[in-house]
């Protein structure tokens, strides 16, 4: 390790938004509680929505809401809520369209669906597995919440190995000074230079027994030798900021997210600790000669700069970069990329794993791409041999993103179906004329070409679902949406 620790994780992608109290405590709460039957309006099933055939449930409506409150402009409100319930519902009636027109037989579209479905997979396995290892105290989260207010300057000394570590820490004792050691330990000029000076750190940007350690240690002493996943360390820190005042009101304001915050730090630790040991007893076969094509095709795909300080999304590529990793390696979808635990791993799996390995990742090491998608695969098959393939949460999540990616396709086919005929460019010119100056039809057919069809495209999907029967049909429900949003935040 050459520099600051960046935090990553196996299970979970993207860093928490700054965003208002009523905000984060909804995204929050949601996020928490889905999959999980903590409300209930006396109904086994609550239904918001139905039309036809179809029926959009509570749980469903709760997923997909709570991507679209994570976005940095958008705010929840009763008006919010409905919105989208209406855009729910349109999105399934497309979706359902597009199956009856057999979209899901584009390959393709059916590895999108697979890499969310095992994404989804990974979640549950966090929460069937890795969060029961641990509980949280309300000391733990006043901890966390007063730690949040602080920075620490921090220096750090690092070896690989334990016993590496102990000889250091010996020589610490022994009156070595950080400035001497760190000449010897490090090849990164600055952190030689400085004495492993890693300037200033707030609590979450490290691990948790990093953090812990860290933000609890007196300025001017050094720790024991600290185990985190890159290593073992030694810590000192030289400097430390904090308000002057923190007042219990505050605490009680910020405590979901301080809590929150804490949850997620302590799931990497557990989550690495758990996946590490998955990987050391992995039996893992590598096909040398597809590895090394697959990394010549896509090594010079990966060169827009990480920015760190920017919340990743789930995809963790554009559009532009799929495509262009599709185009490279689609050709050799299925042939074994590597057997792990008697399992073929496809080209095609690798294919679908780098949407949601952090970029950061992909962009600094294959090596490490390769590792982070063998991690995903172990998570994946345990989840599927663990039955949570049936969890309800992550059939719902499943079936929303296959149908985003329905409806999408649909969407895309409706608008490029789009043309301009003769006559409507004759009959817009005769309601408009006033407004081209004189000029004839023939100058300006071009013009009045592009408006009209700027506007039938426009007016293309909606049109389309006007026209479905189940769209006349259609029985709302908001009222269940929010009594159920509304108590949370009469609660926090």
């Amino acid at each position: 390790m050459t520099g600051r620790t960046f935090r990553f994780a196996y299970y979970r992608t993207g860093q928490m938004p700054i965003v208002s109290k009523t905000k984060i405590i909804l995204i929050i709460i949601s996020a928490l509680i889905i999959g999980q039957n903590t409300y209930c309006s006396g109904k086994q099933e609550d239904i918001v929505a139905e039309f036809g055939n179809h029926k959009i449930t509570l749980a469903e409506f709760r997923i997909a809401y709570l991507d679209v409150i994570k976005k940095p402009n958008v705010f929840d409100s009763p008006e919010t809520r409905e919105k989208f319930l209406d855009e729910l519902i349109g999105s399934r009636l497309l979706a359902a369209e597009a199956e009856k027109r057999r979209y899901y037989d584009d390959e393709k579209l059916r590895y999108k669906a697979e890499a969310y479905r095992n994404k989804a997979l990974r979640e549950a396995h966090f929460e069937a597995v890795i969060r029961p290892k641990f509980s949280i105290s309300e000391e733990d989260i006043q901890d966390a919440y007063i730690f949040s207010q602080e920075q620490r300057r921090l220096s750090h000394l690092f070896a690989e190995t334990k016993p590496e570590i102990d000889s250091v820490y010996a020589r610490l004792k022994n009156g070595y000074t950080f400035k001497d050691l760190a000449k010897s330990m490090f090849t990164d000029t600055s952190l030689a230079l400085h004495g492993g000076d890693l300037g200033w750190v707030n609590w979450d940007e490290l691990d948790y027994d990093l953090a812990m350690t860290a933000f609890r240690l007196p300025t001017g002493s050094f720790s024991a030798p600290v185990r985190s996943r890159f290593g073992y360390h030694i810590l000192k820190v030289t400097d430390y900021k904090k308000r002057p005042l923190i007042t219990r009101a505050e605490y009680e304001t910020h405590r979901q997210k301080a809590k929150a915050k804490l949850e997620f730090i302590l799931g990497e630790k557990y989550g690495y600790d758990y996946i590490d040991n998955m990987m050391n007893t992995a039996e893992i076969r590598l096909s040398p000669e597809v590895i090394s094509t697959v990394r010549s095709k896509i090594k010079h795909l990966f060169t827009r700069q990480p920015d760190q300080y920017s919340p990743a999304g789930e995809m963790q590529l554009t559009d532009n970069e799929v495509k262009q990793v599709e185009t490279n390696l689609w050709d050799m979808r299925n042939e074994t990329f590597a057997t792990i635990n008697g399992k073929v791993f496809t080209v095609g799996e690798f294919i679908g794993a780098l949407n949601y390995i952090p970029y950061n990742i992909l962009y600094r090491s294959f090596k490490d791409a390769m590792s982070y998608a063998f991690r995903d695969f172990l998570i994946e098959r345990e989840a599927h041999d663990m039955g949570l393939d049936e969890d309800q949460t992550v059939r719902n999540k499943f079936r929303l993103y296959k149908e985003y990616l329905l409806q999408m396709a649909l969407r895309r086919d409706l608008v490029e179906e789009v043309s301009v005929t003769e006559p409507e460019i004759k009959e817009f010119y005769r309601k408009n004329i006033e407004k081209f100056s004189g000029a004839e039809i023939d100058q300006v057919e071009k013009i009045i070409g592009d408006i009209v069809k700027r506007k039938k495209r426009a007016d293309a999907v909606p049109k389309f679902l006007a026209q479905l029967p189940e769209n006349r049909s259609v029985k709302k429900y908001p009222e269940i949406i929010h009594r159920y949003y509304d108590s949370i935040l009469n609660k926090n």
